[in-house]
């Protein structure tokens, strides 16, 4: 028999019709394995929904930190070899901190 996670999911239907699902192991982001997210698109995503899909993200991070009870960190990359890091805390806005 399978073992059971319980799981957080996050589903958003973009602008141009794409849907992305983010599911989280909540036990495993718990004890810090970030590696238990499964990203799910229906169609590949286009340059298009970046932004919205940086929204989207930032408000999926800001839910899991409450959810958590924690602080969790996001590093983003921007561009070849460069990144922006956001601290996201229970209650807060998110901080850029990189």
């Amino acid at each position: 028999m399978r073992e059971q996670h319980p799981l957080l999911t996050f589903t958003h239907r973009f602008q141009n019709g794409n849907v992305c699902t983010l599911t989280f192991k909540l036990d495993s982001l718990q004890k810090g394995k970030v590696e238990d997210v499964e990203f799910e698109w229906d169609n590949p995503p286009s340059a298009d929904v970046l932004i919205e899909y940086m929204e989207w993200k930032r408000s999926v991070m800001m839910e899991l930190s409450k959810q958590l009870g924690s602080t969790l960190l996001d590093i983003i990359p921007t561009a070849a070899g460069e990144f922006q890091v956001w601290s996201y805390s229970p209650n807060k806005e998110p901080e850029r901190v990189r």
